[in-house]
């Protein structure tokens, strides 16, 4: 069966629709999806301090937080900008799941 309704993406019994009206394209947002579910805490707690939150979270508050924080322009650039420099730098791989498995 094909559906053709909104998509959404899930992070432990919460959802959010997708696509995300950003400014950033499409494939851009889930590879930052992607990246995001794969990422280990320690660079979470960085991208999410550069992001201008200081609290102490676990690993799924850290990934919340970043989803939500594409539904922000300004926050959506900043993250694609500190996902790419830690990338550019050899700190993290960037992911990319074929077939919207994360959806």
């Amino acid at each position: 069966m094909d559906y053709n309704g909104p998509k959404m993406i899930g992070l432990h019994g919460a959802t959010y629709p997708f696509p995300i009206n950003n400014g950033l394209s499409p494939e851009d947002n889930q590879q930052i999806c992607s990246t995001i579910f794969s990422l280990k805490q320690h660079i979470a707690q960085q991208i999410c301090s550069a992001l201008g939150n200081r609290k102490r979270m676990n690993k799924n508050e850290h990934q919340k937080f970043l989803l939500e924080s594409l539904y922000s322009n300004q926050q959506a650039q900043t993250l694609y900008q500190t996902i790419h420099s830690l990338h550019a730098n050899g700190v993290l791989k960037l992911e990319v799941r074929k077939n919207d498995d994360f959806i």
